[in-house]
């Protein structure tokens, strides 16, 4: 049986084009990165590290190491008046009810996404993606317009058909379940990440089923 042998090319000329293409590629990823250090990496450090610190904002040059005083005394706190336990609860409750609820969610809309058949496929994608794309304090605005309790065009909408309007923020046997409902919006990335997925499968296996 005769083998073939994959050949890499080499040249000088391929080499310095993958060069270019990687240069690019940082310099494209660059405005990310420097907001990810900026607003994200060094914000986390300098709060860890003022964690240790008996840090006031109204006298910033009064400060000294107090080590883990700040976590314990607020594990202490927080212990003595059971929001500990509860905390965890309503995370667990929270990603019980949201991770199964996203995932399935996006992989059914990549899913539809990835049919052949399907016209505007484009248009879909970025309608179900645009939300990643809106400001959190824009979109948060918005929500609270909808879900408001007392004049939100979602209890309007209920009332006008007779159906009772609960608070989703005030009410707390709603707020869980409002919190859930506010974590869907987002989940365009989740979608193109199965959707790029089904798209790298070969179609030779999807003929062979």
């Amino acid at each position: 049986m005769a083998t073939v042998a994959e050949i890499t090319d080499t040249s000088p000329s391929s080499i310095s084009l993958a060069r270019r293409e990687t240069l690019w590629g940082l310099v494209f990823l660059s405005p990310w990165l420097v907001g990810l250090v900026v607003f994200t990496a060094l914000p986390i450090f300098a709060s860890l590290g003022l964690s240790f610190t008996n840090f006031n904002i109204l006298r910033p040059g009064d400060i000294r190491f107090i080590g883990l005083d700040n976590y314990t005394r607020m594990w202490n706190e927080l212990w003595s008046n059971g929001a500990v336990g509860q905390s965890i609860g309503v995370t667990a409750r929270f990603a019980l009810m949201s991770v199964p609820l996203m995932i399935g969610l996006a992989l059914a809309l990549a899913l539809l996404l990835n049919q052949k058949l399907l016209a505007g496929k484009a248009v879909f994608r970025t309608l179900f993606f645009m939300p990643v794309l809106i400001p959190l304090v824009a979109s948060t605005i918005v929500w609270q317009g909808f879900l408001n309790g007392s004049t939100g065009w979602l209890a309007q909408i209920l009332r006008a058909v007779g159906l009772p309007a609960p608070d989703w923020f005030a009410d707390p046997s709603w707020a869980l379940p409002g919190l859930v409902f506010l974590g869907i919006w987002g989940i365009g990335n989740m979608m193109l990440i199965f959707l790029a997925g089904l798209q790298a499968v070969p179609t030779e296996l999807y003929e062979a089923v």
